[in-house]
């Protein structure tokens, strides 16, 4: 399949029929970037890679399979989070081009970086850092969006597709065109990352309200109340206990 793309002058591509997976190929590149951000593309991964090892799952060249590569300027290992910000709001707004008004506002990020389209998971990431006296000076960032597959075979419970929702296929280029273009401005919101907090806030999956958590104890209800700038979730409980949670330490009912 053709993988044509029109790149912003700060990109360089590289594209890949087939490999592991692009976040492989990413920690293996250690050339110098001089500003630029290096886009890894693939076709089909045979390890692909989701949080903390989970496995992704992709048929081949139905998908979007890439990895960003760049190194920021002035971001701090302990706000770190604020990078998976602007990448999950790039992934969100990317997606919301492609649909009808009506189903916009069902487009949310489920924290930390997921995207979901009302209760199902369109797009994961994965962001890894490399921090030298206590400020990121690489990051790779590995996305996965499910365009134009429509049958899962694994084991994952929500998985779905763009094409699944529109009842058409969509060109993967046009996707990864749009996400890029969102990604150039969300990441100049790096500079005030305030204002990029609270868009992340507003878009947040189950933002209002009170909802079913589980942590290793028990299951209780909760409503978000903030993400720390590391990206630990904090939760309101009903009683007026708050509760600080980092990844998998607790995990949203469905």
């Amino acid at each position: 399949m053709d993988f044509t793309i029109k790149l912003p002058n700060s990109f360089r591509h590289i594209h890949l029929e087939q490999c592991s997976s692009t976040m492989e190929v990413a920690a293996a590149n250690t050339e110098e970037l001089s500003g630029k951000i290096l886009l890894i593309t693939t076709d089909e991964q045979t390890a692909g890679r989701g949080q903390r090892g989970n496995h992704w799952e992709s048929a081949s060249g139905k998908n979007l399979l890439f990895s960003l590569v760049l190194e920021p300027e002035g971001v701090r290992a302990d706000t770190q989070f604020h990078l998976s910000e602007a990448t999950a709001l790039s992934a969100l707004c990317a997606i919301r081009d492609y649909l009808p008004p009506t189903l916009r506002d069902a487009v949310r990020i489920k924290w930390p970086n997921d995207i979901y389209v009302n209760d199902s998971k369109v797009c994961g990431m994965l962001l890894e850092h490399m921090v030298l006296r206590g400020m990121i000076v690489r990051t790779n960032i590995g996305i996965g969006i499910n365009v134009n597959q429509t049958r899962f075979m694994s084991d994952a419970p929500n998985p779905m597709s763009l094409c699944q929702v529109l009842g058409h296929e969509l060109s993967r280029s046009e996707v990864l065109e749009s996400f890029l273009t969102h990604f150039i401005s969300f990441r100049r919101m790096l500079a005030s990352p305030e204002k990029l907090h609270d868009i992340y806030l507003t878009n947040l999956y189950r933002r209002t309200g009170m909802h079913k958590y589980r942590d290793e104890h028990c299951e209780f209800c909760a409503q978000i109340a903030d993400i720390h700038p590391d990206g630990r979730l904090c939760l309101l409980l009903q009683n007026g206990e708050r509760r600080t949670y980092a990844f998998k330490e607790v995990a949203f009912v469905l």
